[in-house]
């Protein structure tokens, strides 16, 4: 059932028209090619308009959950939400300049696409759910003249309407008649009332040549192309030029702040091991035994009186420490003789002592019924930095193996789950990518092919840039494929812990490729803190089923 969001008027703004035709109008012809192209949650980012008897618009959304203003949220908050607002705004005007270069059928599509991402001063951003939700698009400043908003669009075919959003024009308008001109018309009604005399025949006239025109034309435009590649192709070299400058001075940095961490590991050591302190724990129920054995000098006490036994007696002290610990309390003497035979039974301890170290367990999965709108998310965080570039399972590289298992992993997902791809391949170079539809999943598997291995592994930025992008309502899953801690100075730990105290609703699975103790007591630890589980894969099939397992709650069916 749609919610209530506000109420506006033309005192608000004044609404926008394309080729005639009122924007927010055409909210239902313009939302499905909006969702086929961009996805669910850019469609929804447009609120429904319905005109009042009154003149005004009322706004609703199919989104359920609380309604927020964006005003009324904590800073941080509020600023995540405009930032995820004015993304999706991007991609919507970006749409609307790609169909407009489709051809003339998308042409109106596009400048309708395009000129709703508009909006007027005001605060028309509202949260539900952490979802962003926009009203008063198709709208420009009240008051705001034809010209004015021509220009502010960039479009000339795009002006204020004078007209209410639910009335809709005819995207074209009738064709009228040239008006006469008024020496024509004067010269018209002249005749109408004077005798002129016929007048003369005109003699054979030779028809006037349109080709040296045509030709003109051409060359006219063929130097105007020309021109525009040209100035295109230089300014793509210099923006080509100037990025791989930057690149080449990150790749600098990052080099040298990872030589920095090698030195400062190298010179203090004892950091690595950090992961030996769990064994000690293990052995602590040992001296359980020592206290048993305390009470035997009285137990054995009444062996003495027999004076004729003594040298047998001393090699009866150390058998009962060992024999004790099934029957502490048994004081009969006439006992102790069998327990003897049962002197190799230290067999006990050795399972005590080899205590196995508290991991993330296996993922389970419990699948329930869901509603519209409860879909899971998955956002995928893949390690692309120079480490990934090691063998893994005898065939190609941890890199390659992630690639395969994540594509497996998209494939075989329902078709109500939207899947976001997150990777980082240095510090300070981690991408945060869109949420891929059903549809979308051939380019979100091509954009996973494309990486390449380069330097840095800033893990703890990527999980903070998860947090942001994940909902707050819906279930969701982050799977990390990573193989080490954090080599740009962040805490993926706190990082992990941040994300699943603000989003309870969110699990953290990691896919643990590293080869170090204290890499996987990190990776152990991020687990731990997103409430999910570590998954050791030995070989590329087994790498496809754990990031099937990772997935969890978003394998089930609709």
């Amino acid at each position: 059932m749609p919610q209530r969001i506000t109420q506006t008027g033309k005192r608000d703004g004044e609404p926008l028209q394309a080729h005639g035709r009122a924007l927010a109008s055409a909210h239902e012809d313009l939302i499905p090619i909006i969702q086929a192209r961009l996805g669910r949650q850019h469609a929804a980012l447009l609120a429904t308009p319905r005109e009042e008897a009154n003149g005004e618009v009322s706004w609703s959304t199919n989104l359920g959950g609380a309604l927020t203003p964006a005003s009324a949220l904590p800073e941080d908050e509020r600023l995540a939400l405009q930032q995820r607002a004015e993304r999706m705004l991007n991609d919507i005007r970006g749409l609307g300049r790609q169909l407009r270069g489709e051809g003339p059928a998308s042409q109106l599509v596009g400048e309708m696409i395009e000129a709703a991402a508009t909006l007027p001063p005001g605060d028309w951003l509202y949260s539900v759910e952490g979802r962003p939700v926009l009203v008063m698009w198709g709208h420009a400043a009240p008051g705001t003249p034809a010209a004015g908003a021509a220009a502010a669009l960039g479009a000339a075919a795009i002006v204020p309407s004078s007209t209410s959003v639910g009335a809709m024009a005819p995207p074209f308008a009738a064709a009228t008649p040239p008006a006469v001109p008024a020496p024509a018309a004067a010269a018209v009604s002249a005749g109408a009332t004077s005798t002129l005399a016929p007048p003369p025949s005109p003699g054979p006239s030779k028809p006037r040549s349109r080709w040296p025109w045509a030709v003109a034309g051409l060359l006219l435009a063929a130097l105007l192309l020309a021109g525009w590649f040209a100035w295109e192709w230089k300014r793509r070299s210099a923006e080509d030029a100037d990025r791989a400058a930057r690149l080449k001075q990150a790749e600098d940095a990052n080099l040298a702040l990872e030589a920095q961490i090698r030195q400062r590991k190298a010179e203090q050591p004892q950091f690595q091991c950090v992961p030996d302190p769990p064994a000690p724990p293990a052995s602590v129920p040992q001296p359980a035994p020592p206290p048993a054995s305390a009470p035997e000098p009285p137990a054995s006490a009444p062996e003495p009186p027999p004076p004729a036994s003594a040298p047998a007696s001393k090699p009866e002290p150390k058998p009962p420490a060992k024999r004790e610990p099934k029957p502490p309390k048994p004081a009969a003497s006439a006992a102790q003789p069998k327990p003897a035979a049962s002197a190799p039974q230290p067999a006990p301890i050795p399972p005590v002592a080899s205590a196995p170290v508290p991991t993330p367990a296996t993922p389970k999965v419990a699948c329930k019924a869901r509603q519209p709108g409860d879909e899971p998310e998955v956002v995928l965080i893949i390690d692309a930095s120079g480490s990934m570039r090691e063998p893994f399972g005898g065939s190609g590289s941890r890199l390659d193996a992630a690639k395969s298992g994540a594509a497996s992993m998209i494939r075989g997902l329902p078709r109500d789950v939207e899947v976001g791809l997150i990777d980082f391949s240095a510090c300070g170079k981690v991408r945060r990518d869109k949420f891929y539809s059903a549809p979308e999943r051939g380019a979100l598997i091509g954009e996973i092919n494309s990486l390449s291995p380069q330097q840095g592994t800033p893990l703890a930025d990527a999980l903070r840039r998860a947090g942001g992008v994940i909902s707050r309502s819906a279930e969701g899953v982050v799977v990390v494929v990573s193989d080490g801690d954090d080599s740009c100075g962040g805490d993926p730990c706190a990082t992990a812990r941040a994300l699943k105290a603000s989003r309870p609703n969110v699990t953290i699975n990691v896919i643990d490729l590293s080869d170090t103790p204290a890499d996987r007591q990190v990776l152990q630890c991020v687990a731990r803190a997103g409430g999910g589980a570590v998954l050791r894969p030995g070989d590329p099939l087994d790498l496809n089923r754990k990031l099937k397992e990772a997935a969890g709650t978003a394998n089930c069916p609709p």
